[in-house]
């Protein structure tokens, strides 16, 4: 029983660190873009 534990703590524990990179990724594609000083040469 406390292996089972262990390894549903962990199976939790990957899931969560992909759903963080998975809405970095989400707010990096929503957030405005950025002015790019090399892009716009003044």
């Amino acid at each position: 029983q406390q292996q089972q534990q262990q390894q549903q703590q962990q199976q939790q524990q990957q899931q969560q660190q992909q759903q963080q990179q998975h809405q970095q990724q989400q707010q990096q594609q929503a957030a405005p873009p950025q002015p790019q000083p090399q892009s716009q040469p003044q």
